[in-house]
């Protein structure tokens, strides 16, 4: 049976080598239950670790085996209301507070990056292109807001600036 392998992806292609884990099989006492191994779950236990509590993880398939493994690893700050319209609804003072919330996810991951010694293919920024003109006309507007949150890991790219990249 395939279930619980993990599916044709880039994370599947690309990870590190795992551990075997072992099946749970008999009761066992724990301080804390973490149900999933994703990116939460996993955030969850290493934080509650670090602050001395005994945790045990449960995952039904593999760890990073949902959509924490098949997002190609990516650390996107991005909302799907965006934060011009959270600006004109709430007020500066919310968009300010979910912008902050925004970036929190991305810093975090790499400081477990970096206190962990994980061994992986981190950038440092996010790539916003545009085709057209009127494109780059609206990203350099949502450029110059997240900037005005703090947020100064975006690159503009515009076509000729995507082809290089690329």
């Amino acid at each position: 049976s395939d279930k619980g392998k993990y599916p044709d992806s880039y994370y599947a292609a690309s990870r590190n080598p795992k551990p075997d884990r072992p099946t749970l099989k008999n009761d066992i006492q724990t301080e804390v239950c973490v149900v999933g191994g994703g990116y939460s779950g996993l955030s969850t236990a290493l934080h509650l670790i670090e602050t001395d509590h005994e945790v045990v993880i449960l995952e039904g398939a593999q760890i990073g085996w949902g959509a924490s493994g098949r997002n190609g690893g990516q650390i996107v700050n991005g909302l799907n209301a965006s934060l011009q319209k959270i600006q004109k609804s709430y007020g500066q003072q919310n968009a300010d507070f979910v912008g902050q919330l925004v970036t929190r996810g991305g810093k975090i991951i790499r400081r477990f990056i970096a206190d962990y010694n994980i061994d992986c293919d981190l950038k440092e920024k996010n790539i916003f292109a545009a085709l057209n003109n009127g494109q780059l006309r609206d990203l350099q507007e949502t450029h110059a807001l997240w900037e005005s949150h703090g947020m100064h890991d975006r690159e503009m790219l515009d076509k000729s600036g995507i082809q290089e990249h690329i």
